[in-house]
């Protein structure tokens, strides 16, 4: 039968033939050439070297990374990553043989142990010298890889006491330990929720850069939020947006500004939360909204506007440029636009009322009867008998 794009034969499993390709593997009846099964790569896969078939699996070694396709148990026929088996070096062929794999590419033969072989021997090291730090973070180390948080835990505070004790610490071993330290206790924040902001708030001491410090404040947010603590959350979304809205992080495999990040998990607590956490978001915005009125900075409230426009100072902000803009050439126009946003988008705005005295006034102004005409059986349709005071009359209705 014809291999296609099939370019490597792993061998034989339950009687189908495995083959292995760039894009796909899969299971062929070796008398009919009947296609059993398809899986599909995940994107970017590249595999480094010759596949390998065990008794439960297909192992197929890419860059730095052993994957797996499970051909019995509960899940089967996904490709995925191997837990624990990364590494620097290129894989290369790989062989199992005697439940453990040897790797073999131009440089390097590589021997890989399982996590109960490495555990117990780094477990043998601590014993012989439980003064030296290293063993404990390799322990740690390899628990995280495995899930094992709360073990990785256990041993690297034993590697910080070890490593506080005279003679003087090796600094690059006090570097890894905080590195390890902060991201094991931010993942105990994921999987414990009930001890979530305790684990976030003992990260703190182990920040070691400017990422880590972004990292720090938007999980300890999450973590507030978890424990409805809505207003918290808030606070700290906004000290991340004040003090690091600039700043850039890697998310879903692509870069994102740190203050839209923030902006967004603010406005999904005021979607689920409203007033419990408005007053927090306004009182941090008015010292700045008042600010920029003084100022008439239009391109600042304008700002404010897009990047709070839960704030129930978004509509004071449109108004306030309404007023700027009003006295400019072209401004008249540019005004209307503003107004008109400001009624649909709020419509229960404590500001609507001068909203529509301005916005009236403005076209009356400009001669635009048809377009006063027109805004006043808006008015009506949408509010009904709507007063509103203008220039010492009132106005009601469409008349």
């Amino acid at each position: 039968f014809p291999r296609g794009e099939f370019t490597h034969f792993a061998g034989i499993h339950n009687g189908d033939i495995v083959l292995v390709g760039p894009k796909e593997a899969a299971g062929i009846d070796p008398y009919t050439g009947t296609l059993r099964w398809l899986v599909p790569m995940p994107p970017g896969f590249e595999l480094e070297g010759l596949p390998v078939l065990t008794q439960s699996s297909v192992l197929l070694p890419a860059r730095a990374q052993l994957y797996e396709i499970r051909l019995e148990g509960p899940v089967t026929r996904i490709v995925r990553p191997v837990a624990g088996a990364n590494t620097s070096l290129p894989l290369g062929n790989i062989v199992s043989c005697e439940g453990r794999l040897v790797s073999a590419n131009k440089a390097y033969v590589t021997g890989y142990f399982s996590f109960e072989e490495t555990y117990a021997y780094l477990s043998d090291e601590i014993k012989k010298r439980p003064d030296v730090p290293k063993p404990m973070l390799d322990r740690a180390d390899l628990c995280y890889l495995h899930s094992k948080y709360a073990d990785a835990l256990r041993d690297l505070e034993a590697a910080e006491a070890a490593l506080a004790a005279p003679p003087k610490s090796d600094r690059a071993l006090v570097a890894r330990l905080n590195r390890m330290m902060f991201e094991t206790r931010l993942k105990l924040s994921e999987v414990e929720a009930a001890r979530s902001v305790e684990h976030i708030d003992a990260a703190r001491r182990y920040i070691f850069d400017e990422t880590a410090r972004v990292r720090f404040h938007l999980a300890r947010a999450a973590a507030l939020a978890l424990a409805r603590r809505y207003q918290d959350a808030v606070d700290e979304y906004l000290t991340v947006a004040r003090d690091m809205g600039d700043l850039q992080l890697e998310q879903d495999g692509s870069r994102a500004r740190v203050g839209m990040l923030a902006q967004e998990q603010i406005r999904k607590l005021v979607e689920q939360y409203g007033e419990q956490v408005y007053a927090r978001v306004d009182a941090e915005l008015r010292p700045k909204f008042e600010q920029l009125v003084r100022e008439k900075n239009e391109a600042g409230l304008r700002e404010m506007q897009l990047l709070h426009p839960y704030s129930s100072l978004a509509d004071n902000c449109l108004l306030e440029q309404a007023r700027i803009v009003e006295t400019q050439e072209f401004g008249p126009l540019r005004a209307q636009s503003l107004l008109r946003g400001l009624t649909l988008r709020y419509p229960k705005s404590d500001v609507l009322g001068e909203a529509f005295e301005m916005l009236l006034s403005n076209c009356l102004r400009g001669g635009q009867h048809r377009v006063t005409a027109s805004v006043l059986k808006e008015i009506e349709a949408k509010y009904g008998s709507v007063v509103i005071p203008w220039e010492g009359a009132q106005v009601k209705g469409a008349d």
